[in-house]
């Protein structure tokens, strides 16, 4: 238990993190990660269903506290200014909070909770909360960040000497850590070919993707199978004479043996395909690796010099403070070894693209990936053709990398986000949703075909019930063990509520497999058949908010229901939409699988842009 105190109100309230009961505190109490039950009382807000209903402005206000760390003078410079390398790029890109992760490593959904809390306390004049959580962590940030009296000029004073005190061990701690991963990756990566020196030759295209997509078949030759571009590249190999080059991510890039393999299948690959193929990866030179520490120990003293960035709050705050949930990846990103493996990694970036050839288009994945910002910042300065920065999947409304406050663009435009030419999306939804950053132009955002997706348009659902007359309910994991939990958990005590049986598949996904003690009652269920077979057969899907497979079982009109997580953010593509259904308790799931049929739809959502000819593409690429 916390009490966290503001005199000059006098309303009390309770913020409830404990596991659901029978029977909640009498005064206002607010539930962190519960939504609220039919029977529950007037008293009792949910916290994330208010984020819900107050979305825009819960988004806005952390977009522009962000805003606010990269605007913020200190020292007569803006923190973006503090961070410019001697190349001229500004480190503020490749931090860890202008990166906007959303998975559990990252903060947003936490902000957002703590943004949505304050918001609560002033609409109900609460001056007084009580943190009811078994999880001493939980109470300990929620504390940190909601409003404290002021302390005394003593008591202010120690606790700076503390603060102090903390930084100077994480710094110390970091150099050490931070060097001895630098050498360790320096060794990893030490048979990797040197870049050559290609900036007098001239080339058409170049597509940027992750090498784990790009694995080769047996079919034959062997062909590019890409999940990322779909058929794309093989129309091109048969219906143009564009002979694209092909770079390749590799996120295993501190394992020499897995280097390795990879470079020795893409030589392969490029004596078999068209177009050459190569790993975004570089063997760094003398100059590049002490540039790179250069860089680092600049980042040390700016990491110093920029300590009162602590004190920054957001336009809205009451004495609210985010800065607790974002502190450690500042640190990271200035002192630890997330710095320096970032330094090295700009100044490779930018001798690469110096000598890599001349392209006329340049095709990537756009995630807000630590790689894009000095990449296409480098493109620009070095003279590279028209950058495609495709948004290859779903666009969601709580993904922060695609979104920037206004204030990000108010300054100058050397502080703009290093941005593509044009970027594209795979439907009208996604278009809709980017167009949330008034600063893009309706001509920068393109819609072209779902190369993802394209399968979507030949898929054929036979809906075979079997050996029974069971309608089949498919149910696809998560890549987050927590929601994961989360949805089996639901899924088991809906079961009490059912009046329908159904033939179910339970089906983990890739990166994340199902707990075993969490399945148990679902041993015979669970399948590894891949997707695309279990869709065909399909009666009812069950996933989470966060699960992307949601966007193929409604595009094929399979009935969809969607578990979202308190603990997270809702961050499915048809919120706020009729395509799919969401639930959040064991009731409301057992009541959607019981009509499912009513949501069987006669004519399939147009949600993607799907045409195997490509004819969107082939005319953004000239390539007709």
């Amino acid at each position: 238990m916390s009490d966290l105190t503001d005199s000059p109100h006098s309303t009390k309230a309770v913020v409830w993190a404990r596991i659901s009961t029978d029977e909640w505190p009498s005064q206002q109490t607010i539930l962190w990660n519960e939504f609220k039950r039919p029977n529950d009382q007037n008293n009792i807000i949910s916290l994330p269903a208010f984020i819900e209903e107050n979305d825009r402005v819960v988004r806005e206000r952390v977009l522009k506290y962000l805003a606010t760390i990269k605007n913020t003078k200190i020292k007569n410079k803006t923190t973006f200014q503090h961070l410019t390398l001697a190349s001229g790029y500004s480190y503020w890109w490749s931090t860890l909070i202008a990166l906007k992760r959303w998975r559990n490593s990252g903060n947003i959904p936490f902000a957002c909770k703590i943004v949505a809390l304050e918001m609560l306390m002033e609409m109900h004049n609460i001056g007084s909360i009580t943190v009811e959580s078994d999880d001493s962590e939980l109470r300990s940030r929620i504390s940190e960040c909601i409003r404290q009296p002021k302390p005394s000029l003593i008591l202010n004073y120690f606790l700076s000497l503390k603060s102090l005190m903390i930084d100077i061990g994480y710094f110390l701690f970091h150099l050490v850590r931070a060097l001895g991963s630098f050498v360790r990756y320096l060794y990893e990566i030490r048979n990797v070919p040197r870049v050559e020196d290609q900036s007098s030759l001239s080339k058409q295209m170049l597509f940027i993707d992750f090498y784990t997509a790009s694995e080769p078949t047996d079919q034959g030759r062997q062909e590019i199978a890409s999940t990322y571009w779909g058929g794309l590249p093989q129309w091109l190999k048969t219906n143009s004479i564009v002979q694209p080059d092909w770079l390749h991510n590799f996120p295993e890039n501190i394992n020499n043996r897995k280097i390795m393999d990879a470079i020795k299948t893409l030589q392969n690959r490029s004596d078999e395909n068209f177009g050459g193929h190569s790993l975004l990866l570089f063997k760094p030179t003398r100059a590049m690796i002490i540039e790179s520490a250069r860089s680092y120990f600049l980042l040390n003293k700016k990491f110093w010099t920029l300590r009162a960035i602590s004190k920054i709050k957001y336009e809205h705050s009451y004495g609210t403070n985010l800065w607790p949930l974002f502190k450690g990846e500042w640190r990271e990103s200035l002192i630890g070894s997330t710095a320096i493996r970032h330094c090295l990694l700009i100044a490779s970036v930018e001798r690469f693209v110096r000598l890599m050839p001349k392209y006329e288009q340049i095709i990537y994945l756009m995630e807000n990936q630590p790689w894009e910002s000095p990449f296409i910042y480098s493109c620009t300065k070095h003279g590279q053709g028209n950058l495609f920065g495709v948004a290859h999947s779903t666009v969601r409304f709580w993904d922060l990398r695609y979104f920037q406050h206004q204030d990000e663009h108010a300054i100058n435009s050397e502080a703009d986000h290093p941005s593509p030419h044009i970027i594209v999306v795979n439907g009208s939804e996604a278009k809709s949703l980017l167009q949330d950053n008034h600063w893009l132009t309706d001509h920068q955002i393109v819609i072209a075909e779902a190369l993802r997706y394209g399968y979507l348009s030949t898929l054929t659902r036979t809906r075979t019930k079997g050996h029974s007359d069971l309608p089949h309910l498919v149910v696809l994991g998560d890549f987050l063990p927590s929601a994961n939990t989360f949805l089996l958990t639901k899924l088991h005590e809906s079961q009490k509520f059912a009046t329908t049986k159904f033939r179910m598949s339970l089906r983990s996904h890739p990166i994340c497999k199902f707990d075993s003690d969490e399945t148990r009652s679902f041993n015979d269920s669970i399948t590894d058949l891949d997707l695309k077979t279990l869709l065909e057969s399909a009666d009812v899907v069950l996933t989470t908010a966060n699960s992307s497979s949601a966007a193929e079982s409604v595009s094929l009109g399979i009935p969809t229901i969607l578990m979202v997580d308190p603990e997270s953010l809702n961050y499915s593509p048809f919120r706020k939409t009729q395509l799919a259904q969401f639930v959040t308790t064991a009731e409301e799931l057992s009541s959607a699988l019981s009509g499912f049929n009513d949501h069987v739809s006669s004519q399939i959502p147009d949600f993607f842009c799907l045409d195997n000819d490509y004819p969107r593409w082939r005319n953004l690429l000239s390539i007709d």
